[in-house]
């Protein structure tokens, strides 16, 4: 193949790795030897991408390493995994959540643009050391957080892992005396507090979980774990963030901001009445100055969307699947339970009443074209889209194929594209929260770094080879 003439990319059609490619289940051939499969396939997708062009002056290239991190995750050895998560997150045990778990890393592009992500790792990482499908090393080059990343053995990412928050560490007691740290509790991730919000038992519970025929296939979340987060447990986590990011002289535009979830329910207004003591705990407390927002399904009563607006919440809620017939297979209970027009309703009068609307759509469970097609029904009624790659992680569709970089960029471009179009992209919306965090995807990423990437070549090459150029004419 004539490498000479081409940019970083290969000309669609080249090499099937740059085809949009549906997650699709492993073979029982190739599940004897599952890491084997996943890891050539990594390599494959590496292979698509013409390292001896890499430039890390090219904010679109740290995109790419970008994306290859967030689908691939990382691999090291044991000693060096354990020194990074050990710098990372002291003896704190991670969570696990359909979204990620693992160590925040910043980095820069030659250009000084910011870029961010969360490195996905198993918490097999603890135990044998890798993810051994991962074609992504990474090593320590320092006592104080420093990594740096290889891409193959052609591409390098110097990067600095995000030490958590000393209330990862601090234990609180529930109504028995049993002792639970900070990191029990609530998952930071980039100055974002995720909070999975228990039930009035102190347990996660999804009603969707439990059954086949009910549990939304990508789901790997565990069913009836004890969590006795109660809302003054709350209030003194978010006192210990927010002072130890008054004493951050390094970046003084960290913010605190909060992002709940909790699973779904048949009652309680689909599980929405358990975040009203939260949100109320947190509005005495901090006033409303603090960022919230709340992840659930829209709530069936007209007067929890006017209890949004009251409190001033940011609102997420999340369709995952556009077609119906696909959403049925992928989220057969939530689909069944809440309508795709519901949603729409909820976003419009949300929207109206001056409240930000995210919905998330997830990519390689849907082709592309439905994903684009459910981004600018979203848009045109002013909620924006938070593009996420499938990464299996339990659930019915544990052993299909995750989302590839390719796949991934595609999409976020895309997106980011139609969204904008109407006025209603993320360059429009806070930073804040889970849906600014820009940890588990790349949009955040290509939002913060926008203009620069209108003047990189690779970037405007990519558009045009994947026809991004024509879904806004």
């Amino acid at each position: 193949m004539d490498r000479t003439k081409r940019n970083v990319f290969p000309i669609i059609g080249e090499n099937p790795a740059v085809s949009e490619r549906m997650s699709e289940k492993i073979l029982a051939e190739d599940k004897k030897n599952k890491k084997e499969y996943l890891r050539q396939r990594n390599l494959e997708e590496l292979d698509s991408f013409d390292y001896t062009r890499w430039d890390a002056s090219s904010p679109f290239v740290v995109s790419i390493m970008n994306a290859l991190i967030s689908t691939m995750g990382l691999t090291a050895t044991k000693d060096e995994m354990q020194k990074i998560m050990g710098y990372a997150f002291g003896d704190v045990v991670l969570d696990k959540r359909t979204g990620n778990t693992g160590f925040t890393i910043n980095y820069e592009d030659g250009s000084g643009n910011l870029f961010r992500t969360v490195a996905p790792v198993q918490s097999t990482y603890l135990e044998n050391a890798a993810n051994e499908a991962s074609p992504l090393t990474v090593r320590s080059i320092d006592n104080s957080g420093g990594i740096e990343i290889l891409f193959g053995n052609k591409a390098r990412l110097n990067a600095q892992v995000k030490k958590v928050p000393q209330w990862y560490q601090k234990e609180y007691a529930d109504s028995k005396g049993e002792l639970f740290t900070g990191s029990r509790l609530v998952q930071w991730e980039n100055n974002v507090l995720m909070i999975g919000v228990p039930n009035t038992q102190g347990y996660q519970v999804c009603a969707y979980l439990g059954k086949a025929e009910n549990s939304c296939t990508f789901c790997g979340l565990e069913q009836g774990r004890y969590k006795p987060l109660t809302p003054e447990m709350l209030v003194d986590i978010v006192t210990e963030d927010l002072l130890q990011n008054a004493q951050n002289t390094q970046d003084k535009n960290v913010k605190t901001s909060i992002t709940m979830t909790g699973g779904n329910d048949w009652k309680g207004n689909r599980g929405f009445e358990k975040y009203i003591p939260f949100v109320q705990a947190l509005r005495k407390a901090f006033g409303y100055e603090l960022p919230i927002q709340l992840e659930v399904s829209p709530p069936k009563e007209k007067a929890m969307l006017d209890w949004i607006v009251d409190q001033q919440l940011s609102f997420m809620s999340n369709l995952e699947v556009w077609n119906p017939a696909d959403r049925k297979r992928i989220v057969p209970a939530k689909s069944q339970e809440i309508q795709r027009d519901e949603y729409f309703e909820v976003f419009s009068y949300l929207n109206q009443r001056g409240i930000d609307t995210y919905s998330v759509l997830i990519t390689s469970l849907q082709p592309l074209q439905d994903l684009y097609e459910g981004t600018k029904a979203l848009a045109a009624i002013g909620t924006s889209a938070i593009i996420l790659p499938f990464r299996p992680n339990g659930g019915v569709f544990a052993d299909y194929t995750p989302s590839t970089a390719t796949d991934l960029l595609r999409a976020t471009i895309g997106a980011k594209m139609i969204m904008e179009s109407y006025d209603a992209g993320l360059d429009r919306k806070p930073k804040e929260y889970c849906s600014g965090c820009g940890g588990c995807g790349t949009d955040a990423n290509l939002r913060d770094n926008s203009t620069a990437l209108q003047q990189d070549r690779n970037y405007q090459f990519f558009v045009k080879n994947f026809g991004l150029d024509m879904l806004v004419k």
